[in-house]
Parts: structure tokens; C-alpha cells; sequence
């Protein structure tokens, strides 16, 4: 059996995930949380993003019925020391050789997926609109050019992260997919080093 341990967030309890004969198994506070055959799953995505100085890093395993996650960060600069690296990037290592040996062909989709990239794309559409739309009516309205120009910089601001998520989530673009042998060499690379970008579809 083997064992990994790490928060998903500096502030939440350990999680403790234990691999054995294909089940995974995910432990809070001593108690059993979820049990997955990884038999099931027949998809997986993995998200990143940062906050308050750190990465964040999501995985979701997705069956049939549900999507199980298994969640960790480690620190933005230098986050391939950091011991919450060294179990994550250890537990994802050895889903893969599971992957490898019994799905081969399974592809790791890289961003959110589903629901949620349709509520990310929502919300940068409304983003792009009110921040070009504030701006146009503050144009309009006659207000003077120094406060225009203060007032521009949020605005203009909003505008552009509206812009990055529809970018990032339009739901008319596939979404980006490795091989998931590629997966730790991916998190190696958000970590400091590079992965092999011919493997990108």
C-alpha cells in the first residue's frame, strides 16, 4: 500500500490518500471520505491556479455517476521543495503508472471542464461587457479627462480579465489534453522545469 499526505489548502486538514490493488482511498481526521476503484474513471482533468502566493493544483478523477478531486498547493516561488510537492507529485505519479499500465490512451484535459468552464466563460463574458460598458457610459457622460483616467484602469482591468477567461473557457474550443504519462513532468514544469511541448494537442 502506498501512502501520501498533504493539505489541499494551507488552512484545511491533511488529507491522507492511500493506493492499493487499483482502489484509491482518501482519509480526513482518520475517517474514510471517498473510495475510488480506478477502474471507473473515465476521464481526468487537472487545474491550476494561483493564489495568495501559491499554486493550487486540482485533479479531478471522473466516473460515470460522479468527479472526485484530489486537491493540493504548494508555494508559487520554489514549490518544488516544498514537502506538500513531494507527496502530491508522488501520488500523481503513481496514478499514472496505474493509468499507463491499464488505460493507456486516456488523456489528461488541462483547465476546467464541464459545468464549471461554462461558468468560468459566463463570467468572463460579463466581466468584458460591464468593463467596457462602465467605461463607455463614464465616456459619455461627460466625465473629466483626470478622472477619466483614474477611472479607466479598473475598467480597462476588468475588460481584460473578461477577455482572458473567455479565451481560456470558450465553449467552442476543445479544451487542451496531454498524455497522461505526462502528467508528473507537467507538474515538474509548473514547478520549475519544462515538459515536452509535441505531446500537447
Amino acid at each position: 500500500m502506498a501512502t501520501f499526505r498533504f493539505r489541499p489548502a494551507p488552512v484545511r486538514s491533511e488529507r491522507v490518500f492511500q493506493l492499493e490493488s487499483g482502489i484509491l482511498s482518501c482519509s480526513v481526521d482518520d475517517a474514510v471520505e471517498w473510495t475510488l476503484p480506478l477502474s471507473t474513471v473515465q476521464n481526468i482533468a487537472f487545474v491550476s491556479y494561483k493564489a495568495h502566493g501559491r499554486m493550487i493544483w486540482r485533479l479531478d478523477l471522473i466516473t460515470l455517476n460522479s468527479t472526485l478531486n484530489v486537491t493540493g498547493n504548494v508555494p508559487a516561488k520554489g514549490g518544488y521543495i516544498d514537502s506538500g510537492f513531494t507527496e502530491f507529485h508522488g501520488l500523481v505519479t503513481a496514478l499514472v503508472e496505474h493509468f499507463t499500465t491499464f488505460k493507456p490512451d486516456l488523456k489528461v484535459v488541462f483547465g476546467e471542464h464541464g459545468r464549471a468552464r461554462t461558468i468560468m466563460f459566463i463570467i468572463g463574458l460579463f466581466s468584458a461587457l460591464g468593463g467596457g460598458g462602465l467605461f463607455a457610459t463614464a465616456l459619455l457622460g461627460g466625465v473629466s479627462s483626470n478622472r477619466m483616467t483614474e477611472a479607466a484602469i479598473p475598467f480597462v482591468a476588468l475588460f481584460i480579465l473578461g477577455g482572458v477567461l473567455i479565451r481560456a473557457n470558450h465553449p467552442w474550443k476543445a479544451p487542451t489534453k496531454i498524455d497522461v504519462s505526462l502528467l508528473p513532468q507537467l507538474l515538474t514544469y509548473l514547478s520549475g522545469s519544462s515538459v515536452n511541448s509535441e505531446h500537447w494537442e
